[in-house]
């Protein structure tokens, strides 16, 4: 890794749109962090955001120019040109934590959890893409298995609710927690994959060589490249039947614990909503936000409809071919709100079930309807945005960076609340 590698990977980053907002959206959350106060839940969100922003930095690691590379094995290229690319938005957030501390001590627990969170975010993407998994596939599985870290921190700090000042075994019991729910998510993922998506070999030959490992059909080799628009690819279908499953597990326990169907139990039986409410977003950023941003597949071509016609040359019928075989013709946008819609009905439904089933007590029917009803807003949002980025020819990754930055200020906003 010769210095001058590093200048021309730090060099094509500062180009990038999305290395800045991530830088930017570091810096925001790094404030935040300081004035919220010392608490253990905040390892949780802490873990959430470098999960997103350190998925949004990443973007589309171009594992095909690390291909090209001959003085470096292109694995190592791209894990190191991933934590290039991660060193951005934790830059920012160092640098706004520094200044809004001021002389006060920031806490150890949420920073290292941010740490180990992105560092663990960026290998998950390197590991998937070294496994010939898409962009999308492999923004999706690492913000799965980072949600699920943040989920397990986010859940301990609220569960004990101990202040990292007065106890350091929370902030540091949520660090433990959050590490735990990564390595878990992690196996769970890895083992769903090999039985689900038949990739056995393609997991077990972590390699970016041209020719497909032996012993792969040469069908589910290709779905690996180019998928059906909108793009989803083998590890998002596995990711779908988890988020199914664990939204119908979701919903069989919110019915269960009806407190009408308790005798002499009251309100006090009725299970909390924010597991599920938090459960339902992260899927929906796992699943809609790659999909519908990064469009893998043929719709991911029109992105290079310049450089082709750039390269034509004044041909007299070669602009209307290429034109006519790149995606923008049979509707990019189009595509991209059908990616925002179709994850929101898939998760949607078990809590609008459980809420119409639940609506003879009012208390414990409205809060599945308004998780429905926050999904509903989440997918005409991230549609109106991937729409009008595509229409107007933005970058893939810029768009995936600004979803998450939105994604991020939510969670934030929630986590201020009561």
């Amino acid at each position: 890794m010769s210095p001058r590698l590093l200048r021309l990977l730090v060099g094509i980053d500062a180009r990038r749109p999305a290395s800045w907002i991530a830088l930017a959206v570091g810096a925001a959350a790094g404030w935040w962090a300081v004035i919220t106060g010392p608490h253990a839940w905040l390892v949780g969100v802490a873990c959430g955001t470098s999960v997103l922003v350190a998925v949004a930095a990443v973007g589309d690691l171009p594992v095909e120019l690390c291909r090209g590379s001959a003085c470096i094995s292109p694995a190592r290229l791209a894990a190191v040109w991933g934590m290039l690319r991660a060193a951005w938005p934790l830059v920012g957030a160092a640098t706004a934590a520094c200044l809004a501390s001021g002389a006060e001590a920031f806490p150890a627990a949420p920073a290292v959890a941010a740490v180990l969170a992105g560092g663990m975010t960026v290998a998950a993407v390197v590991v998937a893409r070294a496994a010939r998994a898409t962009a999308a596939d492999a923004a999706a599985v690492a913000l799965a298995i980072g949600g699920a870290g943040a989920a397990a921190g986010l859940t301990f700090g609220l569960t004990f609710g101990l202040t990292v000042g007065s106890s350091r075994s929370g902030g540091w019991g949520a660090v433990a927690a959050a590490a735990a729910g990564w390595c878990l998510a992690a196996a769970v993922t890895v083992v769903a994959w090999r039985t689900f998506a038949g990739a056995d070999a393609v997991v077990d030959r972590l390699t970016f060589a041209g020719d497909p490992p032996g012993g792969v059909p040469a069908t589910g080799w290709e779905r690996l490249h180019l998928d059906p628009l909108p793009a989803v690819g083998p590890v998002q279908g596995v990711l779908e039947r988890l988020a199914m499953a664990s939204t119908l597990v979701a919903m069989a326990g919110w019915l269960i614990l009806r407190p009408d169907l308790v005798p002499e139990s009251g309100q006090a039986a009725a299970a909390p909503a924010w597991p599920w409410a938090l459960l339902s977003a992260v899927w929906y950023v796992c699943l809609a936000v790659p999909r519908a941003t990064l469009l893998d597949g043929a719709c991911g071509t029109a992105a290079w409809e310049r450089l082709f016609l750039s390269a034509a040359g004044p041909a007299t019928d070669g602009p209307g071919r290429i034109r006519g075989l790149t995606a923008w013709r049979i509707g990019g946008p189009r595509f991209a709100a059908v990616a925002a819609l179709v994850p929101a009905a898939i998760l949607g439904w078990p809590p609008l079930v459980g809420g119409l089933v639940s609506s003879t007590s009012p208390s414990h029917g409205w809060p599945p309807l308004a998780i429905t009803a926050g999904l509903a807003f989440a997918a005409v949002s991230l549609a109106t945005l991937t729409m009008a980025g595509t229409r107007t020819g933005a970058a893939r990754e810029t768009l995936f960076a600004v979803a998450l930055a939105f994604a991020v200020t939510t969670m934030l906003a929630a986590a201020g609340l009561p």
